[in-house]
């Protein structure tokens, strides 16, 4: 993640990644002086989640939260796309962060990287809990929210 903050500053581009929602926490930490060594001129607009601004249809009219994340909320040749994407459980429940479990529930980050719910889900059966591959440590021990230094 350092590695692509780097090239982001020297390049002048901006990065989206696919399915690294970390690198929006790695991202804020060196705007805040937190992580050493990299780039500066981090840009905002890190991407959107699944289920947050994004949804993936199928062609067969199903409606997925994202193309990695196999949870069905409605099919759009028996319901509106808009009530799905807006009403149904699985889009609700991943644009709130504070049901996110485990260590991801508990990070100050979760607002902004969330981990990937794909992951959580390929690997615990539930989309809600934490994502196996992240490795950082959240700092709080109950659900917390990230509180900028201004």
């Amino acid at each position: 993640m350092r590695w692509l903050l780097e090239r982001s500053a020297e390049q002048k581009v901006n990065i989206k990644t696919t399915e690294a929602p970390h690198y929006r926490r790695v991202a804020i930490q060196q705007e805040a002086g937190q992580v050493r060594n990299v780039g500066h001129g981090v840009r905002s607009g890190f991407g959107i989640r699944d289920g947050s601004g994004i949804m993936f249809i199928s062609h067969l009219g199903e409606v997925f939260p994202a193309g990695f994340l196999p949870l069905k909320a409605g099919n759009i040749r028996s319901a509106n796309v808009v009530d799905i994407y807006r009403d149904s459980q699985i889009f609700t429940d991943l644009r709130d962060s504070s049901k996110l479990k485990g260590k991801c529930g508990r990070c100050e980050f979760s607002h902004v990287c969330g981990g990937s719910r794909a992951r959580a889900f390929s690997h615990t059966g539930d989309m809600l809990e934490s994502d196996p591959l992240c490795l950082y440590e959240p700092k709080q021990v109950g659900h917390g929210h990230l509180a900028m230094a201004g």
